[in-house]
């Protein structure tokens, strides 16, 4: 099952609290979450604990690992923060959850911390610094 056309967002607003509120980026960061994740009904987040309304900055608990490939939620994830101009940020925060952080972006160019480079040019980037023939795998 293909959870890319589902909305995930719709979800979490049928579920919160009458007077909470999602921001954009709150269902954006929903909708990555969910695909992510295999469903957001599947997600191992809290949803009553997240705060959707900010429209600069999401951070979700989640309790799980993340992997590039086998159910690849990692490559899903890094892939629709590129897409959508979410920046990312995972860090541990107990030994069972990560938490994730997300920063809305406005545009792909400018200073690193107004812009988000879609994928393909950070693969070019970092396939750059490997193939100069200074970088080692």
């Amino acid at each position: 099952m293909s959870y890319a056309y589902m909305d995930h967002a719709g979800w979490v607003e049928r579920n919160l609290r009458p007077t909470q509120k999602m921001s954009s980026l709150g269902k954006t960061v929903a909708n990555i979450i969910g695909y992510s994740g295999g469903g957001i009904y599947n997600c191992p987040i809290n949803v009553d604990k997240t705060d959707w309304e900010d429209p600069r900055y999401i951070k979700v608990l989640f309790g799980k690992y993340l992997c590039n490939w086998d159910f690849c939620d990692l490559s899903k994830l890094w892939i629709l923060c590129h897409r959508k101009m979410v920046r990312v940020e995972i860090n541990p925060c107990s030994p069972t959850h990560l938490k994730i952080e997300f920063w809305q972006r406005k545009k792909r160019d400018g200073g690193t911390s107004e812009r988000l480079p879609d994928c393909e040019e950070m693969i070019k980037m970092i396939d750059g610094e490997f193939l100069d023939g200074y970088g080692h795998i």
